[in-house]
């Protein structure tokens, strides 16, 4: 094993009988990796990235940091450092001693430790700040010191406990890029949670996408975004979400009745084992083609247009049940009027099918030669 690699193997959380946090993760962090472990409130990222840091026990399974198996090892005893969402900096302590701190406990030289601490703030431009105290700092400033505190220990792996929720969208896109600057400057190890999948997909050279204390997912940000394995992956990755609706195979697979909408033709391989079953389609907002020479394909009502300036944003809903809706993605500025029908159509290669009981995507299925 690479020394800074971090393997999980089988990692489980349970409290007391019944309740499952994490559920048998497996997953393998290679020396100087970025992973981001992305998923909804509740979904049991934080208690995963808190028992690597040795903040709550392994009920299952094991972690290696490098060789070294770290399940009965305190958290001092792991050489890993953690940045927390509310900074948890020391409020009666200048930026240098809370970067320097570590050190001295440590017992190093004051030159040492100076040394060190003017290297850190140089990297992370906090030189002019070393001798106020956090409560002097704005947001983005004691998210850097505690960056820095971090840092200065070289540890063999950096812990991101949602660092950024509490800062905002500005400055989340700024410190976005200076981790992301910093961490190709360090290339330390490091496991990030966030629930943000903006944040995940921009920082992350893997994500681990997790529902109900499983890993539903594990791979780079763009084979994630272009196959996901399973509906919930396909709709919490992506801004705006997918397009899901309700359809059903026919024509021995070759076509998909899609609810409220019509038929639409499937590659030729079809789903013959699916004839006759419900299946939910899904489609990005900007692979839909708007039709303007020719009426073909579906319509709907525009509801609303949203206009983002490089962007807008088409929302379409029928008026009557079973009322399918849609959102299109257009570059650029479009006018619709509300009421509207527009005619769009779906490109066959961008087309997601998921079994409409265990949400597993199906495209392996119909792209099969």
């Amino acid at each position: 094993m690479p020394k800074n690699s971090l393997v999980l193997r089988s990692v489980g959380k349970t409290y007391g009988k019944n309740i499952s946090a994490v559920k048998n993760i497996d997953a393998e962090i290679a020396d100087g990796e970025f992973v981001v472990i992305v998923g909804p409130s509740g979904c049991g990222k934080s208690t995963l990235l808190r028992m690597v840091a040795g903040l709550e026990t392994v009920t299952s399974g094991d972690i290696f940091i490098g060789e070294t198996l770290v399940n009965n090892l305190e958290p001092a005893q792991r050489d890993v450092a953690m940045v927390f969402q509310n900074y948890a900096l020391y409020p009666h302590m200048s930026v240098f001693d809370n970067m320097a701190y570590a050190l001295k406990i440590r017992g190093l030289a004051k030159k040492e430790i100076k040394q060190r601490v003017s290297e850190v703030a140089k990297i992370l431009e906090l030189e002019p700040l070393l001798q106020r105290r956090p409560k002097a700092l704005s947001g983005g400033q004691r998210q850097r010191v505690a960056m820095g505190r971090c840092i200065i220990r070289n540890p063999k792996l950096f812990l991101f406990d949602e660092p950024l929720s509490n800062l905002d969208t500005k400055l989340r896109h700024q410190m976005r890029l200076e981790l992301k600057k910093l961490h190709h400057r360090l290339k330390t190890t490091s496991l990030y949670v966030t629930h943000d999948q903006v944040e995940a997909m921009t920082l992350g050279d893997r994500l681990i996408v997790m529902n109900q204390g499983r890993a539903e997912q594990i791979g780079t940000p763009i084979a994630i975004y272009q196959n996901p394995a399973t509906k919930f992956v396909a709709g919490f990755i992506g801004s705006p979400g997918m397009n899901f609706l309700q359809a059903t195979i026919t024509n021995s697979g070759k076509t998909a009745d899609c609810q409220g909408l019509g038929q639409l033709q499937l590659p030729d391989s079809g789903l013959v084992g699916y004839n006759g079953k419900n299946v939910i389609m899904g489609i990005r907002p900007e692979h839909i083609v708007v039709e303007t020479a020719i009426k073909s394909g579906f319509n709907l009502p525009v509801i609303l247009v949203e206009t983002l300036g490089a962007d807008s944003l088409i929302h379409c809903e029928a008026e009557t049940p079973p009322q399918p809706a849609i959102t299109i993605r257009l570059t650029g500025t479009h006018q619709f009027n509300i009421g509207e029908q527009i005619y769009f159509s779906f490109p066959q290669d961008k087309l997601h099918l998921f079994d409409g009981e265990s949400g597993a995507n199906l495209n392996q299925i119909i792209n099969k030669k």
